[in-house]
């Protein structure tokens, strides 16, 4: 898992040339409500990768979180689009409970900026599916735009 991050970040840093994008590491925590049998409370952390674009308002990346509810966890890894306030968080997602280990992927729109509500609909298969709404509370980590790959 570790692995894939970095050489996605990696994969970002060539493709940010531009001088007028920046790069942040953005670190939150998240707390919500997962709906249905399995649901429960959930609490996870999140991080992303992101490129802000200076001239269009946007800003894409690529995104890692973790979460937890009663005896399960979701790890995702997903590409992230983001206009002015409103985004997109597509990609796959790991699935662990007692009884079961599978793939799936999750589709998450948010908005916001530094609070960001949410609502995560994840499909494991026909029979597990999960409705999430909450927030993550994130922040922007310094400029890593010297980092750039040229």
């Amino acid at each position: 898992m570790k692995k894939i991050f970095l050489l996605s970040f990696f994969a970002i840093s060539f493709h940010s040339s531009c001088e007028s994008e920046l790069i942040f590491v953005c670190p939150g925590l998240k707390i919500g409500y997962t709906f249905g049998n399995q649901g429960g409370f959930t609490l996870g952390y999140e991080v992303s990768i992101v490129i802000v674009s200076l001239t269009t308002d946007s800003r894409y990346g690529i995104v890692y979180d973790y979460d937890i509810f009663r005896d399960n966890a979701k790890y995702h890894i997903g590409l992230e689009y983001m206009y002015r306030v409103g985004g997109i968080d597509i990609g796959p997602t790991f699935f662990r409970s007692p009884s079961l280990n599978k793939t799936g992927f999750t589709v998450i729109p948010f908005g916001g900026m530094f609070v960001l509500p949410y609502y995560n609909f994840t499909y494991i298969d026909h029979q597990t599916m999960f409705h999430e709404v909450g927030t993550y509370g994130k922040i922007f980590i310094g400029d890593l735009s010297w980092f750039k790959l040229e």
